[in-house]
């Protein structure tokens, strides 16, 4: 196929992920939407997005801030607190902050595409970080691909 001919494919497809996804029953998402967060089962996630198991939706387009949050067998689950002053806020090692975007949604929730700043231009720029940068997320998603895999293997 030509190059034109798999751009054209691409921009036409059904299936838009750029990257390949990971079933994520042991993660959680939290958002705030006005009260206690409360968290929310991801079916799936990757490099560049997730989906979310919710009843709650949103315009496509909206920016969502998400904690992210998994189960490291060594700690409870602990609830998320969203205050965004750091020397308040208490997010354990096995969360972050993510900054995304809602790209579709259907009857069982809404895929996401996460929105992440380039390290770099973080620091060079000095622009306010609102979530994880994008190296911060490759971080926290290789952590939890170890541990989901540690936690299989002992079950």
């Amino acid at each position: 196929m030509s190059k034109l001919g798999s751009w054209l494919s691409d921009v036409f497809s059904t299936n838009r992920r750029r990257a390949p996804r990971t079933k994520s029953p042991e993660l959680r998402a939290y958002f705030w939407t006005g009260g206690h967060a409360e968290p929310h089962h991801i079916r799936d996630i990757s490099a560049s997005g997730l989906f979310l198991l919710t009843q709650d939706h949103w315009y496509p387009g909206t920016m969502v801030r998400l904690v992210l949050q998994y189960r490291d067998g060594t700690e409870e689950e602990e609830s998320v607190n969203f205050n965004v002053d750091p020397e308040i806020r208490k997010i354990p090692k096995n969360s972050i902050t993510v900054q995304a975007i809602v790209v579709h949604q259907d009857d069982q929730g809404v895929g996401f595409g996460f929105f992440l700043l380039d390290d770099k231009l973080v620091k060079k720029r000095n622009i306010p970080k609102e979530g994880a940068t994008r190296k911060e997320f490759e971080v926290f998603l290789e952590r939890y691909l170890r541990e989901k895999d540690k936690l299989a293997k002992s079950s």
